[in-house]
Parts: structure tokens; C-alpha cells; sequence
């Protein structure tokens, strides 16, 4: 099923910056309290296998350490930029990051602590 129109957006941010900014902007767009929100950059690894996967993106680095810019097939060196994925907690709309989990007793996930043996 495709994504409605307001799930992808440009957010422009400069490499200085912590991923911390770009989950703050993150949030603000999809309108889901950033501690919920965990972040994961498409990554191209290899010239020779061409293997491409999301890698987590811990929010404490810097933009411009998430990714070797040279190493994608569309750089730009004087405009490289990332494609990221966001996802929420468990509970929240896929669609529209509207606040309806099943149990309506359950809490939101705190994502900061996130790693791929979890299950979301």
C-alpha cells in the first residue's frame, strides 16, 4: 500500500548537525514526540556487492558521519543528501503517526534505545 503524500518530506539540515536536530524536525512534521520516533539511514555498502540497507542513526552523531556521500550512486557533491526512514512506536498510526494502539492501556516505546534485536 503507498504511503499517503504527507509521509515523505524534505528536510534540509546541515552535516554539522546531530541526528538529534533532524529527529526534532522529524517529529515536528509528523506531529510524534520525538523519544518515539527512531531514525535509519539507506545505506549503500560496497562497490562491488552493491548490498543497500537501512542502518540505524543513533542521535547523538553527526549528520555528516552517517553516510560516506561519495560512495551513493546519485551524488552531488555540492548538495549530497540522505535517505532516511522513520518509524514510530508501536501503537502509533502507520499512516497518519496518530496516537491508536490496539490496548488502549499500552504506553508508547521509548525509541532512544532501539536496537535490531527488538521487535517492532
Amino acid at each position: 500500500q503507498l504511503l499517503p503524500s504527507n509521509s515523505t518530506k524534505m528536510l534540509r539540515i546541515s552535516k554539522d548537525q546531530t541526528v538529534w536536530h533532524l529527529l526534532k524536525k522529524v517529529s515536528q512534521h509528523c506531529a510524534v514526540p520525538p523519544t518515539h520516533i527512531f531514525l535509519f539511514v539507506l545505506e549503500y555498502r560496497g562497490t562491488n556487492t552493491r548490498q543497500v540497507r537501512f542502518r540505524p542513526m543513533h542521535f547523538r552523531s553527526q549528520i555528516g558521519q552517517q553516510a560516506l556521500f561519495r560512495t551513493v550512486p546519485h551524488f552531488v557533491s555540492n548538495d549530497p543528501y540522505l535517505v532516511v526512514l522513520a518509524v514510530a512506536a508501536t501503537g502509533f498510526d502507520v499512516h497518519t503517526f496518530v496516537w491508536n494502539p490496539k490496548d488502549k492501556n499500552r504506553v508508547p516505546d521509548e525509541m532512544h534505545d532501539f536496537s535490531g534485536d527488538d521487535l517492532i
